[in-house]
């Protein structure tokens, strides 16, 4: 993914939560079974804690008995 990659819709049953100058759908949820979406670059120089963010998600992930397994 790099900075001009956008998301150009979104799928069914989600709605858009946050948006942002560049990003019409910066965030997405569905609600009913409970599916959140973000759009951000960890790993650029100006995200504070990029780098923790994504260990934490790699460790978690790594750990998930579904991912994990």
């Amino acid at each position: 993914m790099s900075h001009g990659d956008r998301v150009t819709a979104i799928p069914e049953g989600f709605e858009v939560i946050a948006v942002s100058e560049g990003a019409p759908y910066a965030a997405i949820a569905d609600e009913a079974r409970k599916f959140y979406a973000v759009q951000f670059h960890p790993e650029v120089v100006h995200t504070k804690r990029g780098t923790d963010m994504i260990a934490t998600s790699c460790s978690k992930s790594a750990a998930s008995p579904v991912i994990g397994a």
